[in-house]
């Protein structure tokens, strides 16, 4: 179920509600996490289960603004400088191994 599409002629379509796909994942990868024993809290299970449920379309009115402003605007709070660093950080690196995979890039 991770990354599954479906167009129809009135548009996208699921086999399930996001909220519901993206909790199926997030318990998928915290089985993931548990066989490799590393015990995945509370608060860790909201944020698989919120980037789970994450779609593109959440980027369109944000694009060009910079990370620390999205991430205020999503969040409601100011995250710190050296977050924001370490994050873009581990963001370039996976756009690196991740762009040249995409059928379509985006400008993500």
């Amino acid at each position: 179920m991770l990354d599954f599409d479906v167009t129809g002629p009135e548009g996208d379509g699921w086999l399930l509600p996001r909220v519901e796909i993206a909790a199926i994942q997030a318990r998928y990868l915290e089985q993931l996490a548990s066989a490799c024993n590393q015990p995945v809290s509370a608060d860790l299970h909201e944020l698989l289960t919120a980037v789970c449920g994450f779609t593109g379309e959440l980027l369109a009115d944000f694009k060009g603004k910079s990370l620390a402003a999205y991430l205020e605007a999503g969040l409601g709070r100011v995250v710190p400088d050296a977050t924001v660093q370490m994050w873009s950080t581990v963001g370039d690196s996976c756009r690196d191994v991740l762009r040249p995979r995409l059928d379509v890039f985006r400008g993500y």
